[in-house]
């Protein structure tokens, strides 16, 4: 089958029409995150070699910016410190010190924060001896 997604899902972007497998499909209609009402959207071809296997997407976390949280995601330590993480739930309500993660001369420490089942930003705080990534 083909969805519509009503959000962001997978490197994919909200309206984007996709083929993904039954089981996919059917837990993001559960979830509200996509609909079987395809009339509206982009159409998106994925490149059937990699379909199943997406290339893992990366941004630079900017210490005390205030960024979209995704549902599960990694993050890539290099350098030296500590990143503090603070979560912000749809109300505006911040949670301090979530997760507290260290690094000593890490060149590619990865991390698997958990920052609560509200949360839809989410900040960290860490000293510039440190370089912050988020894998998705």
């Amino acid at each position: 089958m083909t969805v519509r997604l009503l959000r962001p899902f997978d490197g994919y972007q909200t309206n984007a029409i996709v083929t993904l497998d039954a089981a996919t499909e059917n837990a993001l209609v559960n979830q509200q995150a996509a609909t079987f009402n395809t009339s509206v959207g982009t159409q998106i071809v994925p490149n059937e070699v990699f379909s199943y296997f997406p290339e893992e997407r990366y941004a630079q976390v900017i210490s005390g910016q205030w960024t979209g949280s995704p549902v599960m995601f990694k993050l890539r330590l290099m350098g030296s410190g500590t990143v503090s993480l603070d979560a912000r739930d749809r109300l505006g309500a911040e949670t301090i010190g979530v997760q507290v993660f260290s690094a000593i001369n890490a060149t590619n420490q990865i991390e698997f924060p958990y920052m609560g089942d509200d949360a839809v930003f989410f900040r960290a705080n860490f000293p510039n001896t440190l370089a912050v990534e988020v894998l998705a």
